[in-house]
């Protein structure tokens, strides 16, 4: 058989993959789903309304033919983005993929379709509820790293510069790390089970994009249908590392949102007892 024609059947084999089985193990979250990564998250990693953790990774492709450098990204090598949100089984809630490599992970979250229905209220996020033992309301959150935003459903660390001599930032960012850590084992499965991303795939954006769909929903097969659980130690050491990236216009009320959270860590009420010893 010809590289062409294997290549093609590679190709409508992804394309099935993705059209039979998104509707099944990469469904559109409800409600109630959310409810559940919300109380997971609690449960697995001691941060409460945590709807997923969010972050993006390049996927590597060859060079498209005439299009400069929209595809060439900071690291130096050609990709596509590869958006997603996780939640505390490593499995994907959420996935976009295909915008240019050249665009932050800021700037491919506010071309997503998640965002805009996250702007637009239409992802069926639950109302408010307060942190545990407390009284005090606070919305569910996404949580991610310095190259995102600071929204009100959306917390990510404290600049690197506001972290000297305060000590309530500081367990904010170690907390909010460590939570976030299951995007980053998602990421660190998937590419272990899927040696494909680990090389550049030989072939053109549309039927890269194709066969990282396909991934993203084989790997949440395979979660779903392992007998070993997956599991965590609460008390791993995961600092959080301040880079150079631009950083975010946020408003007065997402700040706030994050103050609260940054005193329920530092309190009584939500603090963990080995949180001092990794900051």
């Amino acid at each position: 058989m010809g590289k062409s024609t294997i290549s093609n059947i590679v190709v409508e084999t992804c394309a099935a993959i993705w059209d039979e089985l998104v509707a099944t193990y990469l469904q559109k979250p409800t409600i109630d789903t959310w409810k559940s990564n919300a109380r997971n998250f609690y449960e697995n990693w001691n941060f409460p309304n945590c709807l997923g953790s969010i972050d993006g990774k390049h996927i590597r492709i060859k060079q498209p033919e005439h299009t400069g450098s929209m595809y060439y990204n900071y690291k130096h090598f050609f990709s596509i983005h590869l958006l997603a949100i996780t939640d505390v089984n490593y499995k994907f809630v959420m996935v976009d993929i295909g915008a240019y490599g050249r665009e932050s992970d800021g700037g491919v979250l506010r071309c997503s379709e998640f965002f805009k229905k996250l702007q637009n209220k239409k992802l069926d996020i639950p109302n408010d509820k307060v942190l545990p033992n407390t009284n005090t309301h606070v919305p569910y959150t996404f949580i991610g790293d310095e190259g995102f935003p600071l929204l009100v459903n959306m917390l990510r660390p404290y600049p690197g510069k506001q972290l000297v001599n305060n000590l309530k930032k500081k367990i904010f960012n170690y907390r909010l790390s460590r939570a976030r850590r299951t995007v980053e084992n998602s990421f660190g499965i998937l590419t272990s089970k899927w040696r494909i991303l680990n090389k550049t795939i030989e072939t053109n954006v549309e039927n890269a994009i194709t066969i990282t769909r396909a991934v993203c929903v084989l790997h949440n097969i395979v979660l779903t249908h392992n007998k070993q659980p997956m599991q965590n130690i609460p008390n791993e050491k995961h600092i959080y590392n301040p880079d150079k990236r631009r950083n975010n216009t946020f408003s007065s009320v997402a700040r706030h949102t994050r103050e609260v959270f940054a005193d329920y860590f530092s309190s009584q009420y939500g603090s963990v007892p080995w949180q001092l010893d990794y900051i």
